[in-house]
């Protein structure tokens, strides 16, 4: 069961091994990145629902029920955008 302390554990952990293995070759560096982001949207999302348990947030919370998309940035940092996001709306695509 996912709650804060257990998830501010993982990124720390995460950290660590970011710090360890600088620049991860192949599957591993993927593995880092999607585990960074995976942690990143679980801490950000506080309330349950379908597969994301949280304990200390048990219940759905309506806020939460539209579309998420969450990106990395160059440096691998998470980043949410909007539902559609601007170069969508503005016609540039994806």
């Amino acid at each position: 069961v996912r709650d804060a302390r257990g998830l501010a554990a993982a990124r720390g952990e995460l950290a660590r091994l970011r710090a360890a293995y600088p620049d991860p070759a192949g599957e591993a560096g993927n593995l880092l990145g999607l585990a960074r982001l995976l942690t990143e949207a679980a801490l950000v999302r506080r309330e349950s629902r379908g597969g994301h348990f949280r304990g200390d947030f048990p219940a759905p919370d309506p806020a939460w029920e539209r579309r998420l998309f969450l990106t990395a940035t160059p440096d691998g940092a998470p980043r949410f955008e909007p539902a559609i996001p601007a170069q969508a709306a503005a016609g540039g695509g994806r």
